[in-house]
């Protein structure tokens, strides 16, 4: 079952990352631009207490887990550096914001901790991100 979107970033720190049935990891960050327009993916801890990183495009969020289709989504800690020199990990921000379905980031509604903003506010949030965006993009 998925999430009604969007949600709050903080709520997908600490979930289960699974391929299948078996746990492989769990969240323990999400990496964003550094404009914090959109989420890059999710860094994770492995059953084998190795960091990785695992691409937003890669990940399936549902309700109790992030899914991901093959083992081979979770990228090694040398690609995670890689990640993190062109973005920046936002979980001492996650509160304040929500993600979309699609990785974009926006300012959490006031008295939102639970996800039931305003869609109103939602999406101007996240319309005003998009023009940030565009305007900061060469």
């Amino acid at each position: 079952m998925s999430e009604a979107w969007p949600i709050p970033a903080e709520s997908l720190i600490g979930r289960a990352v699974r391929v299948g049935a078996v746990e492989v990891a769990t969240v323990t960050d999400l990496l964003a631009t550094r404009g914090l327009a959109y989420v890059l993916g999710l860094e994770v801890r492995g059953r084998d207490g190795q960091r990785r990183f695992v691409p937003w495009v890669a990940a399936v969020v549902d309700r109790d887990a992030i899914r991901l289709a093959s083992v081979f989504s979770l990228l090694s800690s040398s690609e995670l550096a890689l990640y993190l020199d062109q973005g920046r990990r936002i979980a001492e921000r996650a509160a304040e914001l929500t993600v979309e379905q699609d990785g974009v980031l926006a300012r959490a509604p006031a008295g939102a901790g639970s996800g039931n903003g305003s869609a109103e506010s939602t999406s101007r949030s996240t319309r005003s991100v998009q023009a940030a965006a565009k305007r900061s993009i060469p």
